[in-house]
Formats: structure tokens, C-alpha cells, sequence
């Protein structure tokens, strides 16, 4: 059995003073964002939506993307190596995805447009009943998509 000898001594004031230069000089590149923090905590716990953004020093608020690349409202550039959720597969504002998003926005709804009922479920068919009048929206027999793609009846 073989015992270190090698212990290194760590200068822990040196350590603190390290952590609060570099504390500091990030504080000053992140001013909106402290200062955003206290107005947001009024709208979410901690200020953030997720518990781990809770993490010191303190959080940044991402203002917009573009491809793997994010900008915080004090104007920091990232790399967003986290790429929270669908963006991971595309990256931020996709062009493609953007045209589609304004194409579809531009359709707006029209007065004349009766109004239709969705499920709670994203994969459901946009067709349904009538609100007012509980009249289904499609002639024919009642049907109803589902994740595994069966009809329910």
C-alpha cells in the first residue's frame, strides 16, 4: 500500500480573491440581467423558470438565438451548448422554421372563420365539433386522431 506524499497546499485567500475578481468582472458585463432578476422574481420563483438556473453567480436572460448561438439582454454572446429542448435538433430561429411561423401568422383569422374546438392534445385533429352548436366539423362518421395513430370512435 503506497501513501501520497505529494499534498499541495492551496492559498485559499488567493482562491477567494481569484473567485471575487472574476466575479466582479462578470457582475459588470451582466448589469441588465442582475437588475432584471429582482423584477422577474415577482413573476416566477427565483426569478427563472427551472431551479438549476438558480445557480450562482446569477442567472442570464437570453434575449434571442440564431443557430447554436444565444444573446443575453445585456448583449453577451454564447455558444448554447445546453440547446434547451427542440432547438437541439434545428438550432435557434431555423430559417425554415421562421418562414413557416410567418406564413401561418399571416393567415390570421378572418371574422367569417367559424370558431373550432381543439383537444388538450398537440397531436390531435384540428377538425372537431362546432362549440355553439355541438355539430361535427366533417361529415361522416365521428373520428379522432391519437398518438398511435387508431381511431377512436
Amino acid at each position: 500500500m503506497s501513501t501520497r506524499t505529494d499534498v499541495v497546499d492551496i492559498d485559499l485567500e488567493l482562491v477567494e480573491e481569484l473567485t471575487k475578481r472574476e466575479i466582479a468582472a462578470l457582475d459588470d458585463k451582466h448589469v441588465r440581467s442582475i437588475a432584471y432578476r429582482e423584477e422577474a422574481k415577482t413573476h416566477l420563483p427565483g426569478g427563472v423558470s427551472s431551479s438549476w438556473q438558480t445557480w450562482p453567480p446569477h442567472p442570464i436572460y437570453v434575449a434571442r438565438g440564431r443557430g447554436s448561438r444565444v444573446w443575453d439582454i445585456d448583449g453577451n454572446e454564447y455558444v448554447d451548448y445546453h440547446n434547451g429542448y427542440g432547438v437541439m435538433v434545428m438550432g435557434h430561429a431555423h430559417p425554415k422554421i421562421v418562414e413557416a411561423v410567418q406564413r401561418r401568422v399571416e393567415l390570421g383569422r378572418t371574422s367569417r372563420s367559424p370558431p373550432r374546438t381543439r383537444s388538450s392534445s398537440p397531436r390531435s385533429s384540428r377538425l372537431g365539433t362546432d362549440s355553439r352548436t355541438g355539430a361535427s366539423a366533417t361529415p361522416g362518421p365521428s373520428r379522432r386522431s391519437t398518438p398511435s395513430g387508431s381511431c377512436g370512435r
